[in-house]
């Protein structure tokens, strides 16, 4: 706070209508507290240093993990919440000298957003933030390392191409070497774009059948899958529902669903891609396989990097082991979680849901 006469007033007015109330001078110090705290609101004082006060509230809004944390300004002026140029701004700007009044009814409107916001997209907590950026690390990590593999094998083609005692003969174990470690450097890149996209998801409505199309479309670019695009049956129920979500991000977490349940099932099996209405107020995303199937004590281990559900010399089922951590990352980012519903040799059904909007397609105008 800037004003001290200021800072004593809202805090009386606060405190009288029963709120805690932490007074914080700088950066560092608000920037931890939201992290170690439940914190409800941040008002900020921009009578001092508005460009200051901004640039706070911008980083505050920006940082994902934070969940909504809802802001009021104080200024004398709301001449910067009127520029549309600024990515992040204040949910409420409230003009000095401050009305008590308006102060309570700003108070109640931004508890009313938050509790809402919260329902729809839950926030993690701190330390559930913590863990998704140590296993965002494991996964670069394990990428970076992934990426040896294929580049030592086009190495190798080149050079056996280039060696003049190579013979023709040869040409056809080359070429399935060329193949096999393009498509192996395509799988990684794509496991970057995820991980990409599980920096940048923003909620905002899409109707539910776009994911689907969007987790296929994806699979059918793919050297290593696009064969594989005919075992899949979509079942879409939900055709024309409109929910909270990223459409990008949940095409991209059913892709890595689908790879899962294409690889762990029978070359000629059907795999069912779901979206169907379920209640309350909510859309169920599924892929449903009839493949080796996933131990109790397992399920959960398989969401780690590295972790392999067959661990055998011998293993029949290539991969890196991140797959199943992207998709994590991807569904903790839109604020849903995946559950997992199978048994050995009874096949899996991953699954997600994402809040319910609307019926009918989304209206443009309403939602640019």
């Amino acid at each position: 706070m800037g004003n001290r006469n200021v800072e004593l007033t809202l805090r009386r007015a606060l405190q009288a209508d029963g709120h805690t109330v932490v007074t914080l001078a700088d950066r560092e110090a608000i920037l931890s507290t939201l992290y170690a705290e439940r914190i409800d609101l941040v008002i900020l004082d921009a009578q001092s240093d508005r460009d200051t006060s901004y640039a706070l509230c911008s980083e505050i809004k920006s940082r994902v993990e934070l969940g909504f944390v809802p802001i009021a300004i104080l200024d004398e002026t709301d001449a910067r919440w009127q520029d549309d140029s600024l990515a992040f701004q204040p949910d409420v700007v409230l003009l000095t000298p401050v009305d008590l009044r308006e102060l309570q009814d700003a108070i109640r409107f931004l508890m009313r957003l938050k509790r809402q916001f919260n329902y729809l997209l839950p926030g993690a907590p701190a330390a559930r933030a913590r863990e998704i950026e140590v296993l965002r690390a494991d996964i670069i990590r394990n990428v970076s390392h992934e990426l040896t593999t294929p580049l030592l094998q086009i190495k190798s083609v080149i050079a056996l191409l280039l060696d003049p005692a190579s013979s023709a003969a040869h040409s056809a174990t080359l070429d399935t070497m060329a193949r096999m470690a393009a498509g192996r450097l395509e799988e990684i890149i794509d496991n970057i774009r995820q991980l990409a996209q599980a920096h940048d998801i923003t909620p905002e409505p899409f109707v539910a059948h776009d994911a689907l199309t969007g987790a296929v479309r994806y699979l059918e670019r793919s050297w290593t899958w696009r064969g594989e695009v005919g075992r899949i049956q979509i079942d879409s129920r939900a055709h024309d529902q409109v929910v909270l979500g990223d459409r990008a991000a949940a095409a991209r977490l059913l892709q890595l669903l689908l790879e899962n349940a294409l690889k762990f099932s029978a070359s000629e099996a059907p795999v069912y891609l779901r979206a169907v209405p379920v209640e309350p107020q909510h859309v169920w995303f599924a892929v449903e396989d009839s493949g080796i199937g996933i131990a109790p004590e397992e399920q959960e281990q398989i969401f780690e990097v590295f972790y392999q559900v067959d661990r055998s010399p011998r293993r029949r089922y290539s991969g890196a082991g991140i797959g199943l951590a992207l998709a994590l990352l991807l569904a903790d980012g839109m604020g849903t979680a995946i559950e997992v519903d199978s048994a050995p040799g009874e096949g899996s059904t991953f699954s997600f849901r994402l809040p319910l909007v609307e019926s009918g397609p989304p209206d443009p105008a309403r939602h640019a």
